[in-house]
């Protein structure tokens, strides 16, 4: 699954256990999407993040930058509403609250 920011494209990796967690190679170069979840963590993560919380047609709900490593955040939304994306600090975006994420097979 690809991601498009402006006119680049970035890798999406869809992480569904803490298997794929702890055991992902380069996390660094790819979006990490966490689907049909309310609760994400920053454990095991070296970098700062950008976290969009978005609907099931992938519209940003809400936004929290530059979360640094070691931080829990949890939607009091029920979890089969929403997704999260975790994208590194280091890609510049222009997303807003309300903006739709285009992804593409």
């Amino acid at each position: 699954m690809k991601l498009k920011l402006g006119l680049k494209h970035y890798n999406v990796v869809k992480i569904t256990n803490f298997k794929d967690k702890i055991f992902l190679k380069n996390p660094e170069n790819n979006i990490l999407f966490y689907p049909n979840t309310n609760f994400i963590s920053t454990y095991f993560q070296k970098n700062t993040y950008n976290i969009f919380i978005t609907d099931l047609d992938y519209q940003i709900l809400r936004i929290y930058r530059n979360t640094p490593p070691n931080k829990f955040i949890h939607e009091k939304q029920p979890k089969q509403n929403i997704h999260i994306f975790l994208i590194e600090n280091h890609i510049k975006d222009k997303l807003l609250i309300g903006s739709i994420l285009k992804l593409e097979n």
